[in-house]
């Protein structure tokens, strides 16, 4: 937030319907759970929304089902657009580039601190979905610039990525690693069959002990990182 506060939300369940999306309902709700930490609601709310991958949500029926004191920007973007690592490109401890493509995209790369002879190895295409602002491609490419030399990783295609998807990037690996790990899912079922059964099985399981992990522990958001 405006303060540099932090949160990490998980739904219910990994699977989706749908591949790639995920329900409105569960998104006006993380939302709205949002905005009720927010101290003073007298001011007004605006709302960066970053959407990892194609945004197949409606998101003018979510920005409608908010108060009328939030305005709700969501920004697409998708990853590794193509590779572009080229000997002429600048080095430095960071460097970026942006190129604005029309009204409602641009492309952004950066260098992710890789060190002086770093290069930028891919570019991401950004579009933005709702803009009741009016913002500047030039200003959001900017932003998701800052965001992305905020993360505190090494690893190139994970730090090019802005705050917070780069976490959310990485934390969807780990769980679904986890979930698909045959030998896992083999030591849960026979360590914790009754767990097991009340969760639905013992992907659920894992990933229901993960989620109160993350949300529960003190140290459970520093481990979601």
């Amino acid at each position: 937030d405006s303060e540099g506060s932090t949160t990490c939300s998980l739904s219910d369940t990994p699977y989706t319907k749908e591949k790639e999306k995920r329900s409105e309902s569960e998104i006006i709700s993380t939302i709205n759970r949002i905005l009720n930490a927010v101290k003073d609601k007298s001011k007004g709310t605006n709302i960066l929304f970053l959407r990892d991958g194609f945004a197949y949500e409606d998101y003018e029926l979510i920005a409608n089902s908010l108060p009328d004191n939030v305005t709700l920007t969501v920004v697409s973007v998708r990853k590794n657009l193509m590779s572009i690592c080229a000997e002429n490109l600048p080095t430095g401890d960071t460097y970026s580039l942006h190129a604005s493509l029309d009204k409602e995209r641009f492309v952004f790369g950066l260098n992710a601190r890789q060190g002086e002879e770093s290069c930028i190895t891919r570019m991401h295409l950004v579009q933005a979905v709702t803009n009741p602002l009016g913002l500047e491609m030039d200003l959001l490419a900017n932003i998701l610039i800052s965001l992305s030399c905020q993360n505190k990783t090494t690893e190139t295609e994970i730090a090019s990525l802005p705050f917070p998807i780069a976490y959310a990037d990485r934390m969807a690996w780990t769980i679904r690693d986890m979930i698909q790990d045959n030998q896992l899912l083999k030591h849960v079922k026979e360590s914790y069959p009754d767990q097991c059964d009340e969760a639905g099985g013992a992907a659920l399981y894992i990933y229901s002990e993960l989620k109160r992990f993350v949300e529960i522990r003190q140290n459970g958001y520093t481990f979601a990182i």
